[in-house]
């Protein structure tokens, strides 16, 4: 496994599953409940928690404002009436352009509902004090108490992931038996998509109470096809130097602030080649200069960058150079099982990636996921299905 550089022995990676919690882990961060300012800048802070990071929709989403009213008529004798209203105002509101992304009008027997989306709060607050408000007026006659039934004004909520739809996807988008099978902007695309609230990952954070400046890697669920753990990292800790053999590795920060140190894989000796073909899991041998490709900063300011390396990419090293935890969510597919350690001083080693273990210390063999009240095995709408009920092929 990845060494810490406290201890730089395999064993004191893993194991993850028998640790406990550590009290240093951050506090719950809010959603903003109305999200009023998303996509235009952090969700406020709560008052009575103390200053830190906020996750918010905006980090996935355009920044557009939807803008929602319902206006009904009273009196089915004005039906007609209101209706020539209703037709005039629609066929503004459908003509403005400016500002405005999009508009649906739905019309019933005695009401009609407006859904207009705007690209940002400021267009949004043009319209309510003008068109907006001028239709209002022209059907308040025909409505109860000459008010609309229903306003409401709202960020656009964006396409995002839980962590079981997430696991969902990659479970049925990431096969193979190398990194050359997959589909690498999709998937990075959909983690980038992922939402993650700590109700649903900070079940799994765990820290080593016998080296607590060690880093941890936690199952949250593995098959054959892929691991995905989340890693703990304690303040200044970081990973050695390693590649990832055949595997991909997507990196998705969850919270707190890492980074990715980039370098070439660099040239090796015979002596460890041949080493590594006899006896793969005790190799030691001698490595060219290490190449440093460059770093990303992945830090918790409302967006959750991530990144991806395999072989053909380089290697990398993975850093929490502040002073509070970091967590990051790790995909490696297929599950990374033997990879190589890289030092600055031109030296490399093999090591065994010992088999993952469930919280009563028994081997996982197949399918697992370890929150075990969670469905990870049906979408809430099956899209797909409905797709293929659509298709004449």
């Amino acid at each position: 496994r990845l060494a810490s550089p406290v201890c730089e022995t395999p064993e004191s990676h893993f194991g993850a599953t028998a640790m406990s919690a550590s009290p240093a882990s951050s506090p719950e961060r809010e959603l903003n409940a109305e999200h009023t300012d998303c996509g235009q800048k952090r969700c406020s802070e709560s008052a009575d928690q103390p200053q830190r990071k906020k996750i918010c929709y905006s980090r996935c989403s355009t920044g557009e404002k939807v803008h929602i009213f319902r206006c009904d008529c009273a009196k089915p004798e004005d039906k007609e009436k209101f209706e020539t209203v209703v037709q005039e105002a629609s066929l503004g509101i459908y003509d403005l352009a400016s500002g405005v992304t999009d508009v649906r009008v739905c019309h019933g027997p005695l009401h009609v509902t407006f859904v207009v989306t705007f690209i940002s709060e400021a267009d949004l607050n043009r319209f309510v004090s003008g068109p907006g408000k001028q239709v209002i007026q022209a059907l308040a006659p025909f409505a109860p108490q000459e008010q609309p039934a229903y306003v409401e004004s709202s960020c656009l909520l964006p396409r995002t992931h839980t962590l079981p739809s997430l696991l969902r996807y990659l479970q049925k988008n990431i096969r193979g038996e190398t990194f050359h099978q997959h589909d690498v902007p999709a998937i990075q695309n959909e983690l980038s998509l992922w939402f993650p609230r700590p109700e649903e990952w900070k079940k799994y954070i765990k820290f080593d109470e016998s080296n607590p400046r060690a880093y941890t890697r936690n199952l949250v669920f593995t098959n054959q096809h892929m691991d995905v753990i989340l890693m703990c990292w304690p303040p200044g800790c970081k990973s050695s130097i390693h590649d990832h053999e055949e595997s991909s590795c997507w990196v998705v920060l969850v919270e707190g602030s890492a980074v990715e140190v980039k370098f070439a894989l660099p040239k090796l000796d015979r002596q460890f080649l041949k080493m590594e073909n006899l006896n793969p899991a005790s190799a030691v041998g001698r490595c060219g200069p290490l190449q440093r490709l460059g770093e990303t900063v992945m830090e918790d300011v409302g967006g959750h960058p991530g990144g991806y390396v395999n072989n053909d990419v380089g290697i990398h090293r993975v850093e929490n150079r502040s002073d509070k935890p970091a967590y990051t969510l790790h995909v490696y597919a297929p599950g990374l099982r033997k990879m190589r350690i890289f030092s600055e001083a031109g030296e490399v080693r093999t090591v065994i990636v010992p088999p993952w273990r469930d919280a009563a210390g028994s081997e996982v063999k197949g399918e697992y996921h370890a929150c075990t009240h969670t469905d990870c095995k049906h979408d809430l709408v099956e899209a797909d299905a409905w797709n293929l009920m659509g298709c004449d092929c």
